[in-house]
């Protein structure tokens, strides 16, 4: 599995705007359904919309997309995490 850092990375390349619930795990690590429907969404239209991207970008896409979704479901529903920006999101990618 990834680390919290590497998911809120992941999470910060997909998000569509501050109001997003994938913005709001990026930013202060609170994981609820919508936030898991954001990712299962954004694989769903890889799937559906993207093949026609290059093979490897394709590919890359669904790995990221599916290692954020597996840290998101282990770790499970939770609300803001202190610190969360200090520790994960000021330090870079890890």
């Amino acid at each position: 599995m990834i680390n919290p850092r590497a998911a809120a990375h992941i999470a910060s390349l997909w998000y569509v705007g501050k109001g997003s619930s994938l913005y709001s795990f990026a930013s202060c690590g609170a994981i609820d359904d919508s936030v898991i429907g954001s990712v299962k969404k954004e694989i769903i239209e890889q799937l559906e919309f993207y093949t026609g991207y290059g093979e490897k970008e394709y590919v890359q896409n669904l790995k990221e997309l599916t290692r954020l979704l597996e840290f998101l479901v282990t770790v499970g529903e939770r609300g803001p995490q202190d610190g969360w920006y200090e520790a994960v999101v000021a330090q870079g990618r890890g």
